[in-house]
């Protein structure tokens, strides 16, 4: 389950780049420059953009939005290193929002949602003995969204504090590669209007090709790993069955 998941994740999230490369190769110049005159009426806000976009995260991962469409305009408005402090820390909070309402308003109803799924039962059982490593590979593959997992989290045996760190070492390859497509895409507006002060072009696409092949190595081995570790959990749900003597 986790691997055809996994394998749908990635045929749609190609399948969106594809669609945002074709949109773009029609007239790349008008989307692109729409797009940075706002970004530079939001950055007239100061450290408010800051705030206002951290705080984006909080009501997407609660109510199960794509966090993918607000990290790389988070990437375009504020650039690669503030982007990825700025998203790694909205989609934490985010993150750990949901841990406590599950933790304390909807644990009853978390609760019975996880019991009633053999997936989760597994989860559960690995996490008491390998937490920290569970949560880092969850948070590594498109597999396991961030709301469900979030909320899910909330009831298991998982302390709050591995929790965080696990969630912000997993995140990070994920939000590197929003945040560089959006830097990418704000690169190419900056080339386009003055090419002399700027890179070439082919620098930041360089950067995000390595930056994709690096995230979709990492995802590779967390499904591997966590395929591996629900399955044998799943056995341990399912004893066998000892048939009587005739």
């Amino acid at each position: 389950m986790p691997q055809r998941l996994g394998l749908i994740t990635r045929c749609l999230v190609m399948a969106v780049l594809v669609a945002i490369a074709l949109w773009l190769a029609v007239r790349p110049e008008r989307v692109l420059a729409e797009f940075a005159a706002w970004a530079e009426s939001a950055r007239g806000l100061g450290v408010w953009t800051d705030v206002v976009l951290f705080a984006c995260y909080l009501p997407a991962i609660a109510f199960g939005l794509p966090v993918t469409l607000i990290t790389p305009s988070v990437g375009f408005v504020l650039g690669p290193w503030e982007g990825f402090v700025v998203a790694m820390l909205g989609a934490t909070a985010g993150s750990s929002l949901n841990y406590w309402i599950s933790r304390t308003l909807l644990r009853k109803t978390v609760e019975g949602w996880a019991v009633g799924s053999r997936r989760l039962r597994a989860l559960e059982i690995v996490c008491r003995t390998r937490g920290f490593l569970i949560v880092t590979l969850t948070r590594l593959t498109p597999a396991f969204p961030l709301c469900p997992s979030s909320y899910f989290y909330g009831v298991s045996s998982v302390p709050f504090g591995r929790y965080v760190l696990a969630t912000l070492l997993g995140l990070a390859p994920r939000i590197a590669l929003g945040v560089a497509l959006g830097a990418a895409a704000k690169s190419l507006t900056e080339t386009t209007s003055d090419a002399a002060r700027h890179p070439p072009l082919w620098v930041a696409g360089v950067v995000l090709a390595l930056t994709a092949c690096i995230c979709g190595v990492i995802v590779r081995i967390a499904n591997r790993e966590l395929r591996e570790a629900l399955l044998e959990a799943e056995g341990a749900l399912a004893p066998p069955i000892e048939h009587e003597a005739a």
